[in-house]
């Protein structure tokens, strides 16, 4: 028996939600998805494998917005779940729906938890949060984290002990194998004994701290600084285009294809910008962009504080930023070394690959889910 699983997501394109779903299938279960629908552009992520209905449209943001919705498609779900042997809700408020779409019926439920967001971790505004997600989560029966360090908010701060499974945003196998067979042009190119930045911000471009670093290095080193940003502006970042017409030497893609796209944004860049800030609880979080840049060999710029931050200091593959000031952020990156970056480029060549792309998390997971439906 293979059984069969239906997935709730948050929206149609998501190259993390693609790459679990791609999982469950490879784990030898049936997969059926229903899915919101967004204001996504062609090319800004992608669609999971497997058939997937819309459940509508709800917008970006704002929760309790989307509560109409849901509760309009409750029914839809509930007919879905009968057809399947478990339900795997991508976040929380998908999880609020999958519980009550299941009343009566004996249908267990997997909740993967991708971030954790600042209102979830507010001392005062957060409470009530924090209350509903206990219940929520309660009432799961795997819960399935992108971070190992994000245990401690479910076990000390909703203080909720349910089984867990830690599945990293690791490169696919597959694909890291073919990357690391070909080789990559960038790392094996000829530089200058004065290494020119050419710096790389990839992925969903929503962090202002790191945009702000961008602008001051473009105009502190206009002759010595490229930057390539590629991927989806986030609304939290203000004016974005009119920002970077600014600068000749920011150039911008609008999204790319996961996961074939990766190799052509890397292979313009020496350098990978993983930012994230510090503050809780967005430095609990490990970056997309580190697992890429440890494929690629692409040294990191990472600030100190975070979860990425520990990995480039465990391994030495780049440069910590331990100041918040941009300006002084910058005349760090602009001592970056050749011989600074050969080092870590060459500790990033002797990492294991386990270290950034997928081992026996489908294994993990299979043995997880099947346990749930054994019960």
């Amino acid at each position: 028996m293979s059984g069969k699983i239906l997935c709730l997501l948050p929206r149609m394109q998501d190259p993390r939600i693609a790459r679990r779903i791609d999982m469950l299938r490879q784990a030898g279960f049936q997969v059926n998805a229903l899915a919101f629908e967004r204001n996504e552009r062609p090319g800004s992520g992608r669609r999971p494998a497997c058939p997937t209905e819309s459940l509508g449209k709800i917008p970006d943001g704002g929760y309790f917005l989307r509560a109409p919705q849901m509760a309009f498609c409750l029914h839809k779900v509930r007919r879905a779940l009968g057809r399947h042997d478990a339900i795997y809700a991508f976040n929380t408020d998908l999880a609020v729906l999958s519980i009550a779409a299941k009343v009566g019926l004996a249908k267990p439920l997997a909740l993967e938890i991708a971030d954790i967001a600042a209102f979830q971790t507010a001392s005062r505004s957060g409470r009530l949060i924090r209350s509903l997600e206990r219940l929520t989560v309660q009432r799961c029966h795997l819960l399935v984290l992108t971070a190992a360090t994000y245990l401690p908010y479910y076990q000390a701060w909703l203080k909720v002990d349910r089984p867990s499974l830690v599945i990293e945003n690791k490169v696919d196998a597959s694909f890291a194998a073919s990357v690391r067979a070909a080789g990559s042009d960038a790392c094996l190119e000829e530089i200058p004994a004065k290494l020119p930045l050419r710096l790389g911000w990839f992925g969903k471009l929503g962090d202002e701290w790191s945009m702000h670093l961008v602008e001051t290095l473009a105009r502190m080193a206009p002759q010595r600084f490229t930057a390539v940003l590629a991927g989806t502006p986030d609304q939290r970042i203000k004016n974005f285009q009119s920002r970077i017409k600014h600068y000749p030497n920011i150039g911008f893609q609008f999204g790319f294809i996961h996961p074939q796209g990766l190799i052509e944004v890397h292979r313009k860049v020496f350098l990978t910008l993983a930012c994230y800030p510090p503050e809780m609880p967005h430095g609990w979080s490990q970056s997309n962009r580190f697992y890429d840049a440890c494929l690629f060999q692409k040294p990191l710029l990472v600030r100190s504080g975070t979860s990425d931050a520990d990995q480039v200091q465990r391994y030495d593959i780049g440069l910590t930023i331990r100041t918040a000031d941009v300006n002084r952020a910058a005349a760090q990156i602009l001592d970056i070394s050749t011989a600074d970056w050969n080092r870590w480029r060459m500790n990033m060549a002797a990492l294991p690959p386990q270290a950034y792309s997928v081992s026996n998390e489908v294994e993990a997971l299979q043995q997880a889910l099947r346990n749930l439906m054994n019960a």
